[in-house]
């Protein structure tokens, strides 16, 4: 797996600086003593996600999050839907347990294994076909090498497994799409989702490439918002798609809109102001960000309720007010529909339904 850690120039001293993968055995130790605690503090973290209108999440975050939630639930105490994902470091006990995508019940399922293809924009990790502009030499890392990435999806895919991707740069996305084309036919027949997580920066021709390979993006809206100068100065003028919902979805592709909480803040409303106007709450970039790229309030909802559903393999139940589906649902003091749309992240949930029970409502 990629990652580094940086030294003081001349020295073995080590700066402070770990990137990627190399920070994970820092990450761990610093999670050992929260574990006795993390159910409790899901519970009151799932109160505030209720009370922005979240009904359901997908989790990424690995074993001790994973039994946790499973504590919740058998408590009584998990009052949203939650789809745990599968860390990578876990995907070969996994499959020796008989873990499939799905398992779980209509409140607690499992979801996809999660992999990683590149980093971050703002560390200069994210995987570029070009030079990172103003650093010549640096087309960020592969996290995971092709040849492994392509036998882990393969791996997942065949134990019943759905995938979900990491990917930011446009060569990340292209890697990933040539990892899930020898296996997408399989996959698909089998009802396993294949999805890039982010597909924040796209050569145009991959756009087409996730629509024949019926490949989910998985998007934050608010991401291009709040990268928007960084991206700027970071990948200058190349000529390749920026978070480009509009051409996704206009190419058929499924695009399940998220926010990548604790990252950005979790609320649906700012990401649906991103998604329609593509400026931050303050109005900046006048005009939006590649206004082309916008999409309508209708599309916005929907890729904040119909298409994570169907991103998380559950489209036949879920994302939608009709009989047979879930009864989850939120009432709001003003219409998305109405309102001027810059307004739109100052729309309050004034209640919010589980399975048809009301779990949150503002006094």
């Amino acid at each position: 797996m990629g990652g580094r850690i940086t030294r003081e120039a001349g020295t073995q001293i080590p700066s402070g600086m770990v990137f990627e993968t190399a920070e994970e055995p820092l990450r761990v130790a610093s999670e050992l003593s929260l574990v006795p605690r993390l159910h409790d503090m899901l519970a009151l973290a799932h109160e505030e996600l209720l009370a922005m209108g979240i009904t359901q999440v997908t989790n990424f975050e690995g074993a001790d999050v994973r039994d946790a939630y499973a504590r919740l639930h058998a408590e009584g105490r998990l009052r949203l839907r939650a789809h745990i994902g599968i860390d990578v470091f876990d995907l070969d006990e996994a499959i020796a347990q008989g873990v499939r995508t799905g398992d779980g019940d209509d409140r607690l399922t499992v979801g996809p294994v999660k992999l990683y293809s590149d980093g971050a924009l703002g560390s200069h990790t994210a995987h570029l076909h070009e030079d990172f502009t103003g650093d010549p030499g640096n087309r960020g890392i592969a996290v995971t090498p092709f040849a492994e990435l392509t036998v882990l999806v393969e791996k997942a895919v065949n134990a019943g497994i759905a995938v979900a991707t990491h990917a930011i740069g446009d060569q990340a996305n292209t890697l990933v799409l040539n990892a899930y084309t020898p296996i997408a036919e399989q996959a698909h027949r089998a009802g396993l989702q294949l999805r890039i997580e982010h597909s924040q920066h796209l050569q145009w021709e991959d756009v087409t490439r996730f629509a024949q390979l019926g490949v989910v993006a998985s998007m934050q809206p608010i991401h291009c918002t709040s990268d928007y100068p960084l991206s700027v100065e970071l990948l200058g003028e190349r000529d390749i798609g920026h978070y480009p919902w509009r051409a996704l979805i206009d190419a058929g592709v499924t695009v399940a809109f998220g926010s990548d909480a604790p990252v950005e803040p979790a609320d649906p409303l700012f990401g649906v102001h991103a998604a329609v106007t593509r400026t931050r709450r303050d109005g900046d970039p006048e005009g939006g960000r590649e206004p082309e790229q916008r999409v309508t309030v209708a599309e916005a909802l929907r890729g904040f309720t119909r298409e994570p559903a169907v991103a998380a393999g559950m489209g036949d139940h879920a994302g939608r007010l009709a009989p047979g589906y879930f009864a989850d649902f939120i009432a709001l003091d003003q219409d998305p529909f109405t309102i001027d749309p810059a307004s739109i992240w100052q729309i309050t949930v004034a209640a919010t339904a589980v399975a048809g029970e009301i779990v949150f409502t503002r006094s």
